[in-house]
């Protein structure tokens, strides 16, 4: 992973996010394959941000699990009384939502990887390099990659501003504690961005990807067709 152009990298990251965005369940098996290969070949030391990620997701897991099992149109996975269908899931439910599921995992995991591989500045200079086909539609790229380099910088900061404990008193709720502690934080946060001082931001050039590099994401993505394709004759 580490011998790959940092542009390389990032196609071959849209290329897999594009597949699993299809939502079909043979381009999602391939693509858990490979990131399987390339967790492997890591020595699974990138697992651990990986379930980190995971984990603050959750409850966007569990809305998912609610709003396709529940609310997807279908036929209620077991036989039962008509008073009961209502309350059960969907079949259909069941099946689109595991395989959203399923696949938002998937890109989550294959965004940890990319960032857990490629150093920030790395990864700039990649997507700045692919961004300057934007300058014929009158987008600075320059601008574009300065505003993504202020936000990576400014993540931690505002993290660190987050992880510190909350003043509250025991009578308060927990909605009037969340409250407060949102707006506490937007005040630090404003605190701080008057006290920034400016600097430079540098943006290194890795130069152009070897020729032979760009058959990765094409044999990815041409992996990844012919299982969607595979899919689209079998149904």
């Amino acid at each position: 992973m580490s011998a790959l152009h940092p542009v390389i990298r990032v196609v071959s990251f849209f290329v897999l996010a594009g597949f699993l965005s299809l939502g079909d369940l043979n381009p999602l098996l391939m693509a858990a394959a490979v990131l399987v290969i390339l967790y492997g070949m890591a020595g699974g030391i990138h697992l651990r941000p990986a379930m980190l990620m995971l984990r603050r997701m959750r409850w966007l897991f569990l809305s998912l699990v609610i709003i396709y099992f529940w609310f997807t149109p279908g036929e209620p996975p077991l036989s039962s009384s008509p008073a009961l269908s209502p309350w059960l899931p969907t079949l259909e439910g069941m099946q689109e939502g595991a395989i959203r599921i399923v696949s938002l995992i998937a890109l989550v995991l294959a965004v940890n990887l990319l960032l857990q591989s490629t150093p920030r500045e790395q990864l700039l200079s990649a997507i700045h390099w692919l961004a300057r086909p934007l300058r014929q539609l009158g987008v600075s790229h320059d601008r574009l990659v300065l505003r993504m380099a202020l936000v990576l910088e400014a993540v931690p900061k505002v993290q660190a501003l987050a992880a510190q404990p909350a003043t509250a008193t025991p009578q308060s709720r927990t909605v009037d504690r969340i409250g407060n502690a949102a707006a506490v934080l937007y005040r630090q946060v404003l605190a701080r961005a008057d006290d920034e001082v400016c600097h430079a931001v540098e943006i290194p050039a890795n130069g152009r990807p070897a020729g032979v590099q760009w058959l990765y994401p094409l044999a990815l993505g041409g992996m990844l067709w012919l299982a969607h394709h595979a899919g689209q004759v079998g149904a």
